[in-house]
């Protein structure tokens, strides 16, 4: 039995994420003008300040009385985020970026697709951006979204940034919420703890409060998709897919698989596979997506800022780690030949995983689901070779918790640490040494357990 109890644990994280207001406080303090912070003084406040959130979180959620924890209790997470969305970006100038393009729309009518900050000179924060010959690199509701804050706040940076992230705190909370009745569907027997670990995970904290990352929204659709596809009503499903798709499209890796977990579904119950309402969703959705796309279309400029990152080859990716290893043995190594063999690499195990989940047996195929998709995400943030944004990582999160990997605390404890660090050491070195840290306890913790039974 804990020596400290429950109600302690839980004053003490939701103290510790209120102290990430003192990373904000820092940087003003000591003059820090750099995203992310290079000052070692502010540099190692923020990691201590990260560390203490993420030791609060393991033991928040691993105490057993975390079952009996009520959805409403995240209204005292929203109550401090709402508190820390005055801060400015501290880690990820992505914000700015967001902002900036809102503004094209909302005060200069033009189409951020179209145009780029460069063509702004005096706008209020194009001082801010660092991206400046770049057009909008989302989709066409993303725009949206981040215009209405532009639009709302035209002269007030601190008003801009708030409701921002006052939006993303809702899109959060409505992940929370849909990823509660998920868990009471998948797993009744552990989903108090499996959703804690989700709602209160401190790279979700940190992305959306810090530095308001619109992986947040995409998150959130994907969220409510997914449970729209367990209660086997299809067309809400792919539709709110199709929503996070019109705000990053990364969300294209899930696709094949939402759509081969629906059709064995319909399989297994011996129902038809309804063509024609499949071909009415897809119409719909496709139609959703002109229909958003059409105002701001720029032609290739809409998806310039992608197609950029084609011959890119970044210091921060697993790929240029591979790169740089081999060099150091004296192998000849090829950067773009490395880039090659991890994006056929990652092509392979894409299918592979399909076809995995294609043959799962009746009765383990949300499981296999599951794992397949945290999976694709996982080798797709390894093999990507253009820049690696730990905001990338938020993707993953709800997938891994509900795969139940073996170990599923010290996974995500290592895997958001990962991403939550990476302003302090690149993400690449980061993720090489937490995939072998988790290898390394899945062989030592069962000794460990057993030398304490004795």
């Amino acid at each position: 039995m804990s020596a400290v109890s429950f109600r302690v644990k839980k004053v003490y994280f939701f103290a510790s994420v209120a102290s990430i207001g003192l990373i904000g406080w820092a940087v003003g303090y000591f003059g820090e003008t750099n995203l992310p912070p290079l000052l070692p003084v502010v540099r190692t406040f923020a990691l201590g300040v990260i560390a203490n959130l993420f030791l609060s979180y393991a033991l928040f959620v691993s105490d057993p009385k975390i079952r009996g924890e009520k959805l409403s209790c995240w209204l005292w997470l929203a109550a401090v985020g709402l508190f820390l969305a005055f801060m400015r970006p501290v880690f990820s100038g992505d914000l700015m970026e967001y902002l900036i393009r809102g503004r094209m729309l909302a005060i200069h009518h033009v189409s951020p697709y179209r145009f780029t900050p460069n063509d702004f000179p005096n706008d209020l924060l194009r001082p801010f951006s660092v991206w400046t010959n770049n057009p909008d690199s989302y989709g066409p509701l993303s725009v949206y979204l981040q215009t209405l804050p532009a639009a709302i706040f035209q002269t007030s940076i601190p008003g801009m940034i708030w409701s921002y992230k006052a939006m993303i705190l809702v899109f959060f909370g409505l992940a929370a919420f849909f990823f509660w009745k998920i868990t009471r569907l998948t797993a009744p027997e552990e989903s108090g703890k499996l959703w804690a670990m989700f709602a209160f995970n401190p790279l979700l904290i940190l992305m959306a409060f810090v530095d308001g990352h619109n992986d947040l929204i995409m998150m959130a659709f994907s969220v409510a998709s997914l449970y729209f596809l367990l209660k086997k009503r299809p067309a809400p499903a792919f539709f709110l897919w199709a929503c996070g798709f019109l705000v990053k499209y990364m969300i294209i890796l899930e696709l094949p698989f939402l759509a081969l977990f629906s059709l064995k579904n319909l399989r297994e119950e011996g129902r038809p596979i309804p063509w024609r309402k499949l071909l009415g969703f897809g119409a719909l959705d496709l139609f959703l997506m002109a229909a958003l796309f059409a105002p701001l279309w720029g032609g290739k400029g809409t998806f310039l800022a992608i197609l950029r990152q084609k011959d890119a080859f970044y210091t921060n990716t697993v790929p240029y780690a591979a790169h740089l290893f081999l060099t150091f043995l004296r192998v000849p190594s090829d950067p773009q030949t490395m880039k090659v063999l991890f994006l056929v690499s990652f092509g392979a195990l894409f299918f592979y995983l399909f076809y995995r989940l294609a043959l799962a047996p009746k009765g383990s195929v949300s499981v296999e689901f599951f794992r397949s998709v945290s999976l694709v995400y996982i080798a797709f943030y390894a093999a990507l070779p253009s820049p690696m944004g730990a905001w990338y990582m938020v993707w993953a999160v709800f997938w891994i918790v509900l795969a139940r990997w073996p170990k599923p605390l010290a996974l995500l404890l290592i895997f958001s640490a990962v991403g939550a660090l990476a302003f302090y050491k690149r993400p690449n070195f980061l993720a090489i040494g937490g995939a072998f840290l988790y290898l390394a306890w899945l062989l030592i913790e069962p000794r460990i357990s057993r030398h304490r039974s004795k």
